[in-house]
């Protein structure tokens, strides 16, 4: 039977069997376990399939203090200590005791066990034995090396993370091409005028978006502008036709030493329409609700679900709003779509 020490630890007790160095000094895990407010089968169980402690702890004969007899204990090297508190979310721990217990070991538990074997042995160095100075030293450096790769991790982590979610690689012979960009990166693309062009920065994109929304494809967001992203699938068909016309209409106007949104022959529709549209919005589930709902005012389903007049021509009225902001966009695309074509042969024409 190995000889047992025993630290306290606020009000609880730490045990351990005496090594030469971190890695041969054993660590008793039931009294941490319990000590920690968690349920003791869990963890060994826990501890026992993971892959990397699996391997580490080992069984001992002990007599626990307050036991009457020698039993079998699951110990644990201290240099592994550290490791197998790291395995303990608290944040999955629902009761603030328990919680507040499991923090406060993995902040001073493990330093408390080391300092009490080797701490003093550290301070009067000349005491140490060769094989003593290089376990410690070792245990050390190993320790200081986990930390410092582990916060070497989460930084490259934090970098690299959001870039790799808000790009989408395509991998070609020897190359990469980025395929998803903002909607102003698509208008420089093809040669959109920087001057004045932020209104036309937000229409493509309101375009782009409606058509994503309608073909069911999600959209990333762009971690430097927290602006949409869409794939070259979704927006070169668009550039290639309406885009280019936008942009070939915005460079004249700028040429000319016009404002984009002052083109000459705007037709008054197309002002209506954007005051309209400046109003809020429905969202594509409201309009589906409203229309939904509004079959309530049916003649055949009135006699069956009786519904308060009141409800129902509010009903109405929302269906009403949700069927004119539909009109509305597409009297806005088919407006655009006209005046662009007919500006461009007059620009054709002109130049």
């Amino acid at each position: 039977m190995s000889a047992l020490t025993t630290i306290d630890f606020h009000g609880a007790k730490l045990i351990a069997i005496a090594g030469d160095r971190p890695e041969t000094t054993l660590v008793a895990m039931k009294p941490i376990v319990e000590g920690m407010g968690l349920a003791w089968e869990k963890q060994r169980e826990r501890i026992n399939e993971h892959p990397v402690l699996g391997s580490a702890p080992t069984i001992r004969g002990a007599q626990m203090p307050g036991d009457d007899q020698e039993r079998q204990h699951l110990f644990m090297p201290l240099a592994r200590i550290n490791f197998w508190l790291a395995t303990v979310n608290p944040k999955q721990i629902k009761n603030e005791a328990v919680r507040a217990r499991v923090i406060e070991y993995q902040t001073e538990a493990a330093d408390v066990l080391f300092n009490h074997f080797f701490g003093r042995a550290i301070a009067a160095g000349d005491h140490l034995t060769a094989g003593q100075t290089g376990g410690i030293v070792k245990a050390v450096v190993t320790k200081m090396r986990g930390e410092l790769m582990a916060d070497i991790r989460a930084e490259i982590k934090a970098e690299l993370v959001p870039v790799l979610e808000n790009l989408r690689v395509t991998h070609q012979t020897g190359t990469s091409a980025v395929t998803d960009k903002t909607a102003k990166e698509w208008l420089e693309e093809y040669g959109c005028v920087a001057k004045g062009r932020q209104a036309l920065v937000r229409q493509l994109g309101n375009a782009l978006r409606r058509i994503a929304m309608r073909e069911g494809i999600a959209l990333l967001e762009c971690a430097r502008t927290g602006t949409d992203l869409f794939p070259t699938s979704l927006a070169r068909p668009y550039m290639e036709g309406p885009g280019k016309a936008m942009i070939r209409l915005h460079n004249a106007a700028v040429k000319d030493g016009q404002s984009a949104l002052r083109l000459p022959g705007m037709p008054s529709t197309l002002h209506r329409i954007a005051a309209r549209r400046a109003a809020r919005r429905m969202t594509d589930s409201e309009m589906a609700r409203a229309l939904g709902i509004c079959t309530n005012a049916l003649p055949t389903v009135r006699a069956e679900h009786p519904t308060p007049l009141p409800e129902l021509r509010s009903q109405l009225r929302g269906a009403a709003r949700a069927l004119m902001q539909l009109w509305d966009d597409l009297d806005h695309e088919e407006t655009f779509a006209r005046f662009a074509a007919s500006r461009a042969k007059e620009l054709e024409g002109a130049h």
